[in-house]
């Protein structure tokens, strides 16, 4: 039997959605994992991408400065902005290249240095962000 406690309480005779499903929790429009987030929603797009190292240094970026995206399963992904390089290295990263290219991505995480210790040889992994840029030697 179907369970009933996201249907309406009563009937009422002048109301055209008699049982019908109430939404009894708002969907997080953020897809969540251990290493990236992005945007669910088709067709909506990332004003900013987000980058976490281990450390908890902090970079945003717009993603309207993307110039160009580099993927190759062994290298990792590159990202080309006018002012910089950010290099994110780690396996399985497909999913996080196709989620950029569609500007759906609002945050990255570096958070393991040790891949094979903690996940399956098959599980997304990012192992390291690296910034390549004239603007960031300062800090």
């Amino acid at each position: 039997m179907e369970e009933t406690r996201n249907y309406k309480p009563s009937y009422h005779s002048s109301s055209s959605g008699w049982a019908e499903r109430t939404n009894s929790g708002e969907e997080d429009p953020v897809e969540k994992s251990l290493f990236y987030h992005q945007i669910r929603q088709s067709g909506a797009t990332a004003n900013c991408i987000n980058f976490t190292l281990r450390n908890e240094d902090r970079h945003t970026l717009p993603t309207r400065e993307i110039e160009e995206i580099y993927y190759h399963p062994d290298k990792g992904i590159s990202l080309f902005f006018r002012f910089g390089t950010v290099h994110i290295r780690g396996r399985n990263l497909e999913p996080i290249y196709l989620a950029l290219s569609q500007q759906r991505v609002v945050s990255i995480r570096d958070y393991c240095d040790k891949p094979n210790m903690f996940f399956d040889e098959k599980a997304l992994v990012v192992t390291a962000i690296h910034y390549e840029s004239d603007n960031l030697r300062d800090f």
